[in-house]
C-alpha cells in the first residue's frame, strides 16, 4: 500500500499518515517507487481508531476499571463492547495519557497514579467536591506537583485500590443508576444500604441524599429485599 492509498483509507493528510510513519505505528519499507506502508499495519491501525472514536467519552473508565483487574468480560457485557474494541480503544487512551504526563515532565509517575477524572469515572461520580473531600480527609493518598506555576493533584495507584479494597475488580453502581434500575428510592436504598452494611458510602449526607456504590451482587440483595 503506498501512502496515497494509506491516506484514502484511513481519511488522514499526508502529514499525518508520515507521523505515524516516523512513529512506528504504520510499518513501511523503501522500495523503487518510494515508500510502501504495510497494509495490516494500517488497518490495525484504522480498527483502534474506530475503537476510539466509538469509546472516547468512556476511555478513562476503561482504563481504570483495567488497571483495577476489573474482568474484560464483565466490561464487555457492562458497555456492549467487544475485547478488541476496548483494547483498541485503551492504546490510543495509553498512548495520550503517556504524552500528557511527559508534556507536564511527569513521566517518573505515570505509571503510579490516576488522574482526577479516572478517579470520578471510575467512582460514577461527577461531584469533584466529592475526590477533594476523599483528598482533605486522607481516605486517598494524593501526589501534589506543581505544572506550570499550579498545584495538580493526582491520586496514588496502590491507595487507591486499597481505598477499593475487594470491591477493586467490580464494576460499582452509584444510587441514581440502582434507582433506575431496580425502581427504589434514593432514601429506601440507603435505607437498605445501612441496615444490611451494604455498599461503599463515599459522603455523608442525609439520607436521600447519599453517595453510595454497590456491587452487582448488592444489588440482587437489594432487589430480594425490597421484595419482602
Amino acid at each position: 500500500m503506498n501512502a496515497a492509498e494509506a491516506e484514502k483509507f484511513l481519511g488522514l493528510g499526508r502529514s499525518a499518515v508520515n507521523r505515524l510513519v516516523r512513529s512506528g505505528v504504520l510499518r513501511s519499507e523503501r522500495n523503487g517507487k518510494g515508500n510502501e506502508i504495510d497494509e495490516a499495519s494500517v488497518r490495525v491501525f484504522r480498527f483502534r481508531r474506530e475503537a476510539h472514536l466509538k469509546l472516547r467519552k468512556r476511555e478513562e473508565e476503561l482504563f481504570a476499571l483495567t488497571r483495577c483487574g476489573v474482568p474484560s468480560q464483565d466490561i464487555e457485557m457492562e458497555y456492549d463492547v467487544s475485547e478488541q474494541e476496548i483494547l483498541g480503544a485503551l492504546w490510543f487512551y495509553d498512548r495520550t495519557r503517556k504524552k500528557r504526563f511527559a508534556t507536564m515532565d511527569l513521566s517518573g509517575i505515570e505509571g503510579v497514579v490516576y488522574t482526577a477524572k479516572e478517579i470520578t469515572k471510575r467512582l460514577r461520580v461527577k461531584a469533584r467536591h466529592v475526590l477533594a473531600e476523599l483528598r482533605d480527609n486522607e481516605v486517598i493518598r494524593f501526589h501534589q506537583v506543581g505544572v506550570n506555576g499550579r498545584s495538580r493533584y493526582f491520586a496514588d495507584r496502590d491507595s487507591f485500590h486499597g481505598y477499593l479494597g475487594d470491591r477493586m475488580d467490580e464494576i460499582l453502581y452509584n444510587s441514581r443508576e440502582i434507582r433506575d434500575r431496580t425502581g427504589l428510592t434514593v432514601k429506601r436504598i440507603d435505607e437498605i444500604a445501612i441496615k444490611h452494611s451494604l455498599g461503599m458510602k463515599l459522603k455523608k449526607h442525609d439520607p436521600g441524599k447519599s453517595m453510595y456504590l454497590f456491587t452487582e451482587a448488592e444489588i440482587s440483595f437489594m432487589r430480594e429485599v425490597s421484595r419482602d
